[in-house]
């Protein structure tokens, strides 16, 4: 049975390229395990009773002047939500 992991990233404020790079794997991943076309469909998105239930990205990000914070939270275990983010960076 997978287990829940989270992946602390914090990198320095002004670092655009790898600030796009943790949203854009983020959203990837996200569309992927929704079957979903279009990154609004993911930002409207209700999950149902059974999607609440199983594997995908959630998270949150902190900025201050000097760095950002990322907590990304999924599934962990091969093939789930956390192991294709780290197959992906």
């Amino acid at each position: 049975m997978p287990i829940y992991e989270r992946i602390i990233i914090i990198i320095p404020y002004k670092a655009p390229d790898m600030v796009r790079q943790i949203q854009d794997s983020f959203t990837q991943i996200n569309m992927s395990i929704f079957n979903l076309e279009n990154i609004n469909f993911l930002n409207t998105k209700q999950l149902t009773n059974e999607e609440r239930n199983g594997d995908y990205l959630s998270g949150f990000e902190l900025i201050d002047s000097e760095m950002r914070l990322f907590i990304i939270e999924g599934m962990g275990g091969k093939g789930n939500s956390i192991d294709k983010f780290y197959n992906l960076n």
